[in-house]
This record gives structure tokens, sequence and C-alpha cells, in this order.
């Protein structure tokens, strides 16, 4: 345990010494471009409005859809069943995704909207229906690990997912009895 624990620090200390030498590149870019650009009045000024500028911008397009994305958060909120049809059901152990939509927010973040749902065995209707949201990398495409993919940096998942402990306490307790039942197609 301690040696995963060990890992994690190097790792994110990695992380913020990538970040501290970004910074050091913003800083140097922006007190060098006011002069390389001729400019000789207000430099100082200059500098200071140009070092943010380059040290947001690779996570600008996340920036700029943040609020975007609250709101496409905000109205998947919801878990949809019928109380009493729900109470007690038998439903297939592994959730089904029923729909899945590509959304495009700006500028140019690509998020997957998901639809899962906990269905019954045999006539493969939904009991309990939930969305989720997973946004991709936008411009930085900072990797994601070791699966080869890219992750964005500052835009999380949101709504519920078979793991989520925020399902899991709606699921409990309705009782749901869940059965080994693999799907169809």
């Amino acid at each position: 345990m301690t040696f995963y624990k060990g890992v994690s620090q190097v790792i994110g200390l990695l992380f913020f010494g990538a970040i501290a030498l970004w910074g050091l590149i913003a800083l140097t870019l922006g007190t060098k471009v006011p002069k390389w650009l001729g400019i000789q009045r207000f430099r100082t000024l200059w500098a200071v409005v140009i070092v943010p500028i380059v040290f947001f911008a690779p996570v600008a397009d996340e920036i700029i859809a943040w609020p975007e994305m609250q709101a496409l958060c905000k109205s998947i909120e919801t878990v949809e069943y019928d109380r009493q049809t729900a109470t007690g059901a038998t439903v297939s152990k592994y959730p089904r995704i029923l729909a899945k939509e590509t959304k495009t927010l700006f500028p140019n973040i690509q998020v997957l909207v998901q639809q899962g749902a906990y269905v019954a065995p045999v006539t493969e209707t939904p009991v309990i229906r939930w969305t989720w949201i997973e946004p991709h990398a936008g411009f930085l495409n900072f990797p994601a690990g070791s699966s080869g993919g890219s992750m964005p940096l500052l835009l999380s998942d949101c709504g519920f997912t078979p793991r989520n402990r925020a399902l899991s306490k709606i699921v409990e307790p309705l009782g749901l009895v869940k059965v080994d039942d693999q799907p169809i197609k």
C-alpha cells in the first residue's frame, strides 16, 4: 500500500512540476512577446495581460465550455422510475446502455450522453433509467493514463453511472432482485 501511495505522490509532484514549468514558459513568453512585437509604451502592462492568456490557452476551450457543461449536467439530475413498479422488481444484474448521443459544446468539446437502465430480464423493458455524460478531451488532449486515450483537465463526468454512489442510494431501498441475464444483442 505504501508503494502505491509513494507512486501517486511522485505522479502528483510531476503534474505540479509540469504546471510550474508551463507557468515559467508563459511568464517568459508573456514578457518577450511585447518586445518581439516592438511595443515600447506600456510593455509591462502588456506582459501582465499576455502571461495569463498564454498560461490558460491550452485549456481555454474547456473554460469556455464549462457553463454549458454545467447546464447540461443539471438537465440530467433525475433517475426515472415508478416506485410501485420498481419496488422488488427482478432486473438484469448488468445494466444496459439504451442510447448514446454525441453532442458538441462550444468550442468543439465533444461530450457523450448515455442513457442506461436496469431492465426486466425477459421483456427487456426499463425498470429504472438514468443518464450520464462523459466529456472528451479538448485542444490540450491530456493523456488518460495507459489507455492511450486523452481526457479533459477541467470538465468531469456527471450524472449517474451504475457504480455511482448516488444511484445506489436510490436503487437499494427499492429492493431490486438482480439476476444473471446476459444481453441478447
